[in-house]
């Protein structure tokens, strides 16, 4: 157990009433059903002080790019008040995927894995957001779990169809990119390649569009329409005739 003493105790309420302030209006608070749950009764854990004292920690080594004492901090946050801040399922991935990628331990690198997909499911639990969390669950699987194809196209399919801010580009192409490698496997057959192929287009010329009305990302869909033809040529011809049928009764 971390010792606190006053003067550390009395920066600790300071900071704990700024943050109460701070969630009085602040649009990261738990979702409405989440708060009612048993472990968000007490937002901040048993010990709101010293989970205040970790999330202090947390920002300021993450802040640092110091990512294996920002862990640290962040595991006591996640595990003792998971209610508490959606910055830690926000920056978590990130500093996880850090400390993957810089150790040489494989029993430790699979300890982070199991640690980073939990993330996922506790922040849709804790904050809702469920199109986006499928988008970065797909993201994630495909970067660390490439084998389970399915669960990738799932997850990226139910991002593109449900979630209603500006899509992330490269969900599309690593979208597309899974599928043609689920082709190849046989999971799937031709009328559903070509259904996420013609959907995939026709929302990312969407995205195009509306890029170019609002001068903002307008470039950045170019490679993806070409990415996706890319993928396709010489592979499976594609003709208007095919339906959206197979693809919407799995993925839609």
């Amino acid at each position: 157990m971390m010792l606190i003493n006053g003067k550390h105790r009395f920066l600790l309420c300071v900071f704990a009433s700024l943050c109460s302030m701070v969630t009085a209006q602040n649009p990261h608070a738990p979702a409405q059903e989440a708060i009612k749950l048993p472990e968000c009764i007490k937002s901040h854990g048993d010990d709101s002080l010293l989970t205040r004292h970790h999330m202090a920690y947390f920002q300021e080594n993450f802040r640092q790019a110091k990512y294996a004492e920002a862990y640290i901090n962040w595991s006591y946050v996640f595990n003792h008040a998971p209610c508490s801040y959606k910055s830690i399922y926000q920056r978590g991935p990130q500093i996880i995927a850090y400390l993957m990628e810089h150790t040489t331990d494989s029993a430790r690198r699979l300890q982070l894995m199991d640690t980073l997909f939990m993330i996922f499911p506790k922040r849709m639990k804790y904050f809702g957001e469920e199109a986006l969390i499928n988008g970065y669950l797909a993201y994630y699987t495909s970067k660390y779990k490439p084998f389970e194809l399915e669960a990738i196209m799932k997850g990226y399919a139910f991002y593109i169809e449900h979630y209603e801010g500006r899509k992330d580009e490269h969900y599309f192409m690593d979208f597309m990119r899974n599928t043609v490698l689920a082709y190849q496997n046989t999971l799937i057959d031709q009328e559903v390649l070509c259904g996420v192929y013609l959907r995939l287009k026709e929302l990312a010329q969407a995205e195009h569009q509306a890029a170019k009305k609002d001068d903002k990302g307008y470039s950045s869909w170019n490679p993806v329409l070409l990415y996706l033809d890319e993928l396709m040529k010489d592979r499976v011809k594609c003709s208007a005739d095919h339906t959206l049928t197979e693809y919407a009764r799995y993925y839609a």
